[in-house]
Parts: structure tokens; C-alpha cells; sequence
């Protein structure tokens, strides 16, 4: 039983991460389509 509601825990958390890291990317695009229209130029690497 417990390690039923471990797995459970973890693929939660997993789905979690994955959440978080679509608002991320989300979040950089929007930045850098700020970065670009806005006074200040994007460093080119």
C-alpha cells in the first residue's frame, strides 16, 4: 500500500514538473518577444 501511494506521489509530481516547465517556456518566449520589440537589443551569443 505504501508504495502504491509513493508511485502515485511521484508520477504527481512528475506531471507537476511538466506543468511548470510548459509556463516556463511559455514565460521565455513572452520575454524574449519583449526583449525584442522593446529598448533594449538581445545579446548575440
Amino acid at each position: 500500500m505504501g508504495l502504491n501511494i509513493l508511485r502515485f506521489n511521484n508520477l504527481e509530481v512528475l506531471e507537476n514538473l511538466e506543468g511548470v516547465r510548459q509556463h516556463l517556456h511559455t514565460l521565455l518566449e513572452v520575454l524574449d518577444k519583449a526583449v525584442a520589440h522593446g529598448p533594449i537589443r538581445p545579446r548575440t551569443s
